[in-house]
């Protein structure tokens, strides 16, 4: 079996663009730090030789381990030696690596030095974002800067940019430009998950930009073809779950627990949205919540952080309120929507009863 892991690094970024899926932790951190310390974790609840040990005990089938270090910005001051440390200590994995381009360079070079473990690097273009820098073209040539120094040390590289339709020609200028240069470009379509507002609508023309990586479901995995998806969380509210879909965040493991669903799956609806199936998932799920005396223990003794696990329960459970109030809150615009559509084609309806009945009265079609 294949997997393809997201590991967990520091939520922390320069950008903090406000349609990050961390967007709602940017506002926290505005407003208050102690704010944002009641719902993230300020550092990895588990250890790496504890993931390590819960890995080759629940994937002991995998054949290759493919991973993506998710966070955050890999380049920010707080993320560096983490990133390094598990790029150098993970073992048993190739990895796949998401920058925004604007970090500090000395890091970038230490990360050139392990391009044997580095399958690919892409390059997130947040024009937005840029565009309100002091100095937009400087931050642009910074970018640039950094794609070359990987693409000329000979990695896999690639920039990316979202698609947010009124950008639609200045994004194709972009791409264009970079082909031109002989830099792959991908463009990615806007996903509504983990509380981001829903997706623009899109066009057939301009989902027909997107790449296909972005746009695939399927039995194993949502997130790369061809590989089973294991998402591991660790610095925020998630505290050691392993989720299988960011779709459908419910927990199919946790490495602090020790215990991991192995038949759970992935299947794609008509609605074109995924949503996890575990048929173990219960039992397995009330197991991990009642061994309370472990679990504390687990969490002081990994973290020294003596809040009680009590306290924990309560920020799932608002985080899971969260979730269901957004869904609701999808579901009434949906429906509001389904209303103004169903007038709109009964009027239309009428309007063409109308048109029929002059046409007989003038006597032709």
């Amino acid at each position: 079996m294949k997997y393809y892991l997201e590991f967990p690094i520091p939520i922390e970024c320069g950008l903090q663009c406000p349609y990050c899926f961390h967007s709602e932790a940017w506002k926290l951190q505005a407003e208050s730090r102690e704010k944002f310390l009641e719902k993230y974790e300020d550092v990895c609840v588990f250890t790496l030789d504890r993931f390590k040990a819960w890995r080759d005990k629940h994937l002991a089938d995998a054949s290759e381990f493919l991973v993506e270090l998710s966070g955050g910005e890999m380049s920010h001051p707080k993320c560096q030696e983490y990133v390094l440390n598990v790029l150098d200590n993970l073992g048993k994995s190739s990895f796949q690596l998401q920058t925004n381009g604007l970090g500090d360079e000395d890091f970038y070079n230490e990360v050139v030095k392990r391009k044997d473990v580095i399958d690919r690097i892409g390059f997130t273009y947040h024009r937005k974002s840029i565009d309100k820098t002091p100095d937009p073209q400087a931050a642009i040539d910074k970018f640039y800067k950094t794609v070359y120094l990987f693409k000329n040390a000979g990695f896999t590289v690639y920039i990316k940019e979202i698609l947010f339709p009124y950008l639609k020609q200045s994004i194709l200028e972009h791409k264009a430009s970079a082909e031109a240069q002989g830099i792959e470009f991908r463009i990615q379509d806007f996903k509504p998950i983990a509380g981001r507002s829903r997706t623009p609508y899109y066009t057939p023309e301009e989902m027909a930009l997107v790449h296909p990586e972005y746009c695939h479901g399927g039995p194993h995995c949502a997130c790369r073809p061809g590989y089973k998806n294991i998402i591991v969380r660790g610095f925020d509210y998630f505290a050691g779950d392993v989720i299988g879909c960011w779709q459908d965040p419910k927990p199919i493991g946790n490495v602090l627990d020790d215990w991991y669903d192995p038949n759970y799956s992935i299947n794609k609806l008509t609605t074109g949205e995924l949503k996890v199936e575990a048929p173990n998932l219960d039992v397995n799920h009330v197991q991990a919540v009642t061994a309370k005396p472990l679990r504390e223990a687990g969490e002081t003794a990994l973290t020294g952080d003596p809040t009680p696990f009590r306290q924990k329960l309560i920020t799932k459970l608002d985080k899971y309120r969260l979730e269901f109030s957004q869904i609701d809150a999808r579901i009434t615009e949906y429906k509001q929507q389904i209303a103004i559509l169903t007038d709109r084609g009964r009027e239309l309806i009428g309007a063409i009863n109308s048109a029929e009945e002059l046409i007989n009265e003038l006597g032709g079609d």
